[in-house]
């Protein structure tokens, strides 16, 4: 068998099967927040108290959960879920600290110390992060 042939086969099997949806992206677990706060975005209040992203399927789920699909993939991907996040608006220093990712402060050069808030949803199209206490520039899809 030629390459060019296991080449075209391995491309066609890669697009083979059921494919998984892609919930949301940077979405985690947090424990910054009352359940309460959770509750009222859609998030799921674990036994430890902490609450995460729930489990979302559809474009319609994700609607109804207040959130935003986006298609980020040029191929068939399912939609991304851009979902509210329970600890909007806190301080933070680093996305470790957040349920989405922490946001710098409008027109923050890169390198700049600072103290962010954690993003109002899981993911943004273009958002400036804050990692380590430093501006890493903006990130866009």
């Amino acid at each position: 068998m030629s390459r060019i042939t296991v080449i075209a086969a391995l491309l066609l099997l890669g697009g083979c099967g059921d494919r998984e949806p892609a919930p949301h992206l940077n979405a985690k677990r947090t424990d910054r927040v009352t359940a309460d706060r959770c509750t009222a975005v859609g998030w799921v209040v674990l036994e430890d108290g902490s609450c995460e992203a729930p489990d979302v399927r559809t474009e319609e789920e994700c609607r109804a959960l207040g959130g935003e699909s986006y298609h980020l993939a040029l191929d068939d991907d399912p939609a991304t879920c851009f979902l509210p996040t329970p600890d909007a608006g806190l301080p933070c220093t680093d996305g470790s600290q957040c349920a989405g990712f922490c946001e710098a402060p409008a027109e923050t050069e890169p390198g700049t110390l600072v103290e962010g808030t954690c993003s109002a949803r899981t993911q943004e199209l273009c958002w400036t992060e804050v990692r380590d206490g430093l501006v890493h520039g903006t990130i866009c899809f």
